[in-house]
């Protein structure tokens, strides 16, 4: 099992990274990748949006369309040589708030789920999420609920990773090495 998080703002080159790792861990080991994707196209602005990020992906890699049931898709899809790209945490998140109107419990059993799964997953996985906790502060309490559970939820990501990546201006900046300095 091996979890890698990259985490980054909005167009920060993430996604980018995450698919050029898959394809080389896919090269090295001969895997398949399947990407799990968490958009929805509810309008034709994130319907475009869909449709160029699948055409810039090889037409050998599977796509998956799960915007809520993530863990379950991981449960059942364990394979030894499994590159799995997760993309992403944000858009998850919401949906599980807003399309599922989940509440506080339904949440915290939604990401001990996940964390779960990620863990005992046989084969690679690489998941996708925003930084958005290092704005203002929301004017609204949807907004502040949002930005502290995705807080919460990449925090529990996080401690079950083996890599954590901060992409910035698509550089990826390796944490663990910082943690472990931290942790002396």
């Amino acid at each position: 099992m091996a979890v890698t998080l990259m985490i980054g703002g909005a167009r920060s080159g993430k996604s980018r990274l995450a698919e050029s790792l898959a394809g080389k861990l896919a090269t090295r080991d001969a895997g398949q990748v399947t990407l799990v994707a968490t958009a929805q196209a509810l309008d034709d602005e994130m319907a475009q949006r869909i449709e160029r990020h699948r055409l810039g992906r090889p037409a050998s890699w599977t796509t998956v369309e799960e915007p809520v049931a993530v863990s379950s898709w991981l449960r059942s899809h364990k394979t030894a040589n499994s590159i799995v790209i997760v993309d992403c945490l944000t858009l998850l998140l919401s949906n599980w708030m807003f399309l599922n109107q989940s509440g506080e419990d339904r949440i915290w059993q939604e990401i001990r789920e996940l964390t779960t799964e990620l863990s005992l997953f046989q084969g690679q996985v690489i998941v996708v999420t925003n930084q958005v906790g290092e704005g203002i502060v929301p004017s609204d309490p949807v907004s502040r609920q949002y930005r502290d559970w995705l807080g919460i939820l990449n925090q529990r990501v996080a401690e079950v990773a083996n890599e954590v990546f901060l992409v910035v201006a698509g550089i990826p900046i390796e944490l663990r090495q910082f943690e472990a300095a931290w942790n002396r």
